[in-house]
């Protein structure tokens, strides 16, 4: 390795700072229906939930959620593709007598800008947009909630997202440098920064 190239492993910290951004981003996902329902874009201040075998809403919902999640990371893949030819997704998630229990996806690519690696960690924020636009829209409540719903997971989930995006401005500050994530047997290993 190069006296000017580094690895960047991935710590309990970091895991810890996404799920201290994930936490506050739930909480403004809530302080943000409160507003909106304060707006009058909601009837109600409070968002319910009903789960029950007997209404199919709940499948059609989680369905719908799993199908938002995979155009989430297909737009990220997308993107990437236009600077990165080779780039795949792999699965993260423990593993047990070598099986993996997937717990979210990991996108691999090699030599990208951080510019590039900020448009490609945003890029999926398109979806919330999109959702936000269809709740002011004038459709049911039922709808604008399930679509609330949707669009709230949608944020809170992207959480590694905004880290990874907050991470490399305070680390890199818009260097010219490229980012490489190093595998070894389909298993993450880290980030090499190397510059341009």
């Amino acid at each position: 390795m190069d006296a000017n190239e580094h690895i960047i492993k991935f710590t309990t910290k970091n895991w810890l700072g996404v799920g201290i951004l994930l936490v506050i981003l739930g909480f403004l996902g809530i302080v943000q229906y409160t507003l909106m329902a304060k707006l009058g874009i909601f009837s109600t201040s409070s968002l319910e939930i009903k789960i029950s075998s007997e209404d199919p809403s709940t499948i059609i919902a989680l369905i719908a959620l799993l199908g938002v999640l995979l155009i989430h990371e297909l737009i990220h893949f997308s993107i990437t593709k236009r600077w990165d030819r080779n780039a795949k997704i792999i699965l993260l998630g423990p593993k047990l007598y070598k099986i993996r229990f997937p717990t979210s996806f990991l996108l691999i690519y090699n030599g990208i800008t951080i510019i590039q690696y900020i448009i490609i960690a945003l890029s999926p924020q398109i979806l919330s947009i999109m959702f936000l636009l269809l709740i002011i829209m004038p459709i049911s409540e039922a709808l604008k909630n399930s679509i609330y719903i949707i669009y709230f997971f949608h944020l809170i989930s992207s959480a590694g997202d905004f880290y990874g995006v907050l991470f490399v401005i305070y680390k890199f500050r818009f260097k010219p440098v490229k980012l490489s994530c190093l595998t070894k047997d389909n298993e993450f290993i880290g980030v090499k920064v190397e510059p341009l």
